[in-house]
């Protein structure tokens, strides 16, 4: 939301008087809410600063913090202690609560609660990237250790709730709502009924044992369009090598930036190679090769996974309908973008022979995974 949007906010508010209707200004705020969540708490700041409740005939100042799914504006009383959520057209408040949420520590992290919805609030600081804020706040809300897998799908959702185009590119100062892991676990959620011959997993780490029973296509319904990303992005598999450094994948040792070249379609491919980190002497080498279009997009990569005497590849873990899959001895993983589906679509190859084929709809869900190649 421009500056100009939020000075109509205030300007129309400081016009305003206790008693008359407040339903256009209580539209304004959940329009700016819904249309620009990465800057709402500075946005709400600056109309809290520039408006005085008592100039508008209300007997104690308080704050806006949003508009809640009850359509009900929620505010904070003038001394913090309170939150009341209030009739947007009349600013009769119709329930008061005690505001227990403090700031909380995440490691070095200041994170608060937003009164409106009980989601997490963090803002940016130099040096943080999605990946390790996606880390932190799994492990904080599970109180466990998540895998790769699931702090890329962490990544998408928290680019996704905040219209983050590119996950890359984060700015400091940045305002994040960072939504609720699906791997917690709700108090007396039940596990899901075990399947006939399926093995329950009871960590989230699968262990090198931990390999599919065999071929399934899960049958999901289609996209649900009020769910898909607002740029219309997919998601891929993460492997490792392609989801950056270290800083960004435990699992690499080192990477190395190689030749970056621009087709004449404008069309950008980048190239890499590295070390995954095996924890031993022998650490996998990897080289990977990324393509992306004029607008950014990614639409094909590949990277191939040392196979020789001393290495038989990487080990894939990844998220599908049914569990996590760990795909032991990768040789390669290459995945292509399906112009006409707008999924990504992906071949994983292992030393023994073994081959996969998996697919990612626009949400980063794997909606197909089957073995598609037997070992000789």
């Amino acid at each position: 939301m421009s500056n100009r949007e939020t000075d109509t906010i205030v300007n129309d508010l400081q016009g305003m008087r206790s008693g008359q209707d407040f339903s256009r200004v209580g539209q304004q705020i959940r329009d700016m809410q819904e249309s620009d969540p990465t800057h709402l708490q500075r946005n709400l700041q600056r109309i809290n600063e520039s408006v005085d409740m008592r100039n508008l005939g209300f007997p104690t100042d308080f704050r806006i913090a949003g508009v809640n799914e009850q359509n009900r504006l929620v505010t904070i009383s003038e001394d913090g202690r309170t939150v009341e959520q209030r009739n947007m057209r009349t600013m009769h408040v119709d329930r008061r609560e005690p505001n227990n949420n403090p700031p909380e520590r995440w490691g070095s992290r200041e994170v608060t609660t937003n009164p409106v919805d009980g989601s997490k609030n963090y803002t940016t600081r130099a040096g943080d990237n999605l990946w390790s804020i996606a880390r932190d706040s799994l492990q904080h809300q599970t109180g466990e250790r998540p895998t790769n897998a699931q702090i890329n799908e962490q990544v998408r959702n928290i680019a996704r709730e905040n219209h983050i185009a590119d996950p890359n590119r984060l700015m400091v100062g940045t305002e994040l709502r960072l939504p609720n892991s699906e791997a917690q676990q709700r108090p007396g959620q039940q596990r899901p009924e075990q399947r006939p011959g399926e093995q329950r997993q009871e960590s989230q780490v699968p262990g090198r044992n931990d390999r599919p029973a065999g071929p399934y296509s899960p049958n999901l319904a289609a996209d649900s369009p009020e769910r898909l990303p607002r740029d219309g992005g997919s998601s891929v598999i993460a492997a490792p090598g392609l989801a950056g450094d270290r800083a960004q994948d435990p699992s690499i040792y080192s990477r190395t930036q190689g030749l970056i070249q621009t087709t004449e379609t404008g069309d950008r491919i980048s190239n890499f190679s590295g070390k995954l980190d095996n924890g031993n002497l022998w650490n996998t080498t990897f080289t990977a090769q990324e393509t992306q279009d004029r607008n950014g997009r990614l639409i094909h990569s590949v990277v191939n996974y040392e196979n020789d005497m001393w290495s038989h590849g990487a080990e894939l873990t990844f998220r599908t309908p049914t569990g996590n899959q760990t795909i032991p001895h990768v040789t390669q993983v290459e995945t292509t973008f399906n112009a006409r589906s707008g999924r990504y679509d992906t071949t994983i190859s292992t030393h023994g022979g073994q081959t996969y084929r998996a697919t990612t709809d626009r949400n980063g869900r794997i909606v197909s995974y089957q073995q598609t190649g037997a070992a000789d």
